[in-house]
């Protein structure tokens, strides 16, 4: 079996990593990618057609470079329309695995990292680093023992015992020798992430790590930490403030308080604090070390109690590896990755994993997407509400409709090919059909929304049939999870009836 764990692009140059047959591999691909031109006679041998029913016609690339110069050189052009997707990385990945995208959780090196740094002036900044690392924590699944780097004496052997791991401390005299000995360690085949988790690592932990490597020993050697050698500076805005983040190409890094965030809101709900401490408490009922009896802050922990501080440190990494533990949000993460195709730090967006499974799907049909349109931005319905009239009532009723947006698309065939452009009911709103005093009348031969937007209803389009492959394997797997519940507790009551 083989699968990957990233994919990314340079230049010319696909940059893949996977496993195949339990063995990491990593491999560089000269890509050449395929995109689709109209057809100007009925007749066409590849089979391939265009969203809205045209004929295309393949036209294979020796480059990646060439393929997007063709793009913009017709862009605008009318009668010229180029079809096929210009996000190589995606369109890499569906030639490789055309098919559904089988992996195993255990052979994918999940590293689990915390590192603790000595500020002379308040909370330490990742964009200047100025302040010493002294401690950096980690723990992966594969090897399952946390190895920690510092920079005083510790004794492992007198842990505190529910960290549940073994302990390999790595003691040296300064921060230089302590960070080269941490990239060569990282730098072992076996060693090096495909994933970098943690609380609040993407924008804290790396890019401190990454920047402070750069600022006491130079750019080459912060570079050592990418399987390519390869790491990308970004800025992104984060409610209205700029921050610098780090893609270390070749390594995912899903930070856990985004994935915690993302995949929980539905279930745990909005959070009053999302500091480690709090969410810990929420999901674990647990909390990270605390010193506040002994010390007034970490620096007084560090210079008085190195051994306390190191065991808060690994605390850290415990803490995030018992929410995993609990939740597998990590593994929900690759499940989506691999559904859709694309690289697992995508699962924490909206629009790229579902333009990957919209284009996977269209893939296997053989039919050819079209370019991304720039369109004018302009506000539009959403979805519609009823203004409430005050007042008293009685026999009041609530219902909690299952999946109501994604059954809604499906039952009105609501998909951008099923829109009859050219047929409109100006006169439908919501508003009329709930004051009309019986159905509202029309063609049989298509679908009326409540909008006035007409549906085509010969042939099911895209976004309800894949809506409905997606919620039937939900409902499946909904069940299978209950039944499994069910055995689990008929099993440890038969458990605890031996015990008694």
């Amino acid at each position: 079996m083989e699968f990957y764990t990233n994919v990314s692009r340079r230049g010319s140059y696909i940059l893949y990593r996977g496993h195949e047959n339990g063995k990491h591999i990593k491999r560089k691909f000269k890509y050449k990618p395929t995109l689709y031109t109209q057809s100007k006679s009925n007749q066409n041998d590849s089979k391939w057609k265009s969203l809205d029913g045209h004929n295309v016609n393949p036209i294979r690339f020796d480059s990646m470079r060439e393929a997007t110069d063709l793009v913009k050189r017709y862009e605008g052009v009318d009668g010229f329309k180029v079809y096929g997707n210009t996000r190589y990385v995606y369109s890499f990945l569906q030639e490789k695995f055309p098919n559904d995208i089988s992996f195993n959780m255990s052979d994918i090196n999940i590293t689990n990292i915390d590192i603790e740094v000595m500020s002379k002036d308040g909370f330490p900044k990742p964009e200047d680093a100025n302040d010493e690392i002294v401690s950096i924590a980690l723990l992966n699944n594969i090897e399952g023992v946390y190895h920690v780097w510092g920079l005083k004496g510790y004794d492992p052997d007198k842990a505190d015992k529910a960290l549940g791991r073994p302990i390999i401390y790595h003691h040296y005299r300064d921060e230089i020798s302590m960070l080269k000995a941490f990239i060569q360690w990282w730098r072992e085949p076996q060693n090096t992430p495909d994933v970098i988790t943690g609380w609040y690592v993407r924008l804290f932990d790396i890019p401190y790590l990454i920047n402070r490597i750069i600022k006491i020993m130079g750019e080459d050697d912060a570079k050592l930490l990418s399987p390519w050698q390869l790491i990308d500076n970004r800025e992104i805005n984060i409610q209205g403030q700029t921050r610098q983040t780090y893609d270390i190409v070749g390594i995912s890094i899903l930070d856990y308080l985004e994935i915690f965030q993302k995949f929980t809101a539905n279930t745990l709900g909005a959070q009053e604090s999302y500091k480690l401490d709090h969410i810990a408490y929420v999901v674990l009922n647990e909390r990270k070390l605390d010193y506040s009896d002994k010390y007034k802050n970490l620096n007084e922990m560090y210079e008085n109690d190195h051994q306390m501080f190191i065991d808060y440190n690994i605390r850290d990494v415990f803490l995030v590896d018992r929410i995993d533990d609990k939740l597998g949000l990590i593994e929900l993460a690759l499940t989506l990755a691999y559904m859709g195709g694309v690289n697992y730090t995508d699962t924490l967006g909206t629009t790229a994993i579902w333009d990957s499974i919209i284009y996977r799907d269209l893939c296997r049909k053989r039919i050819a997407i079209p370019q991304p349109s720039q369109n004018i931005k302009k506000s539009y319905p959403g979805g519609f509400v009823k203004d409430p009239i005050p007042g008293m009532y009685n026999w009041v009723c609530s219902f909690d409709l299952n999946s109501l947006y994604p059954n809604i698309i499906i039952q009105y065939n609501m998909s951008p090919e099923t829109i009859i452009s050219d047929k409109r009911s100006s006169h439908i709103t919501p508003d009329y059909v709930l004051s009309a005093p019986k159905s509202v009348e029309h063609s049989s031969d298509d679908i009326l929304a409540a909008s006035g937007v007409h549906f085509k209803n010969d042939e099911v389009g895209v976004l309800p049939r894949i809506i409905n492959e997606i919620y039937t394997k939900r409902v499946g797997l909904k069940e299978q999870m209950i039944a499994s519940q069910k055995e689990l507790e008929e099993l440890e009551a038969k458990l605890m009836s031996l015990k008694e």
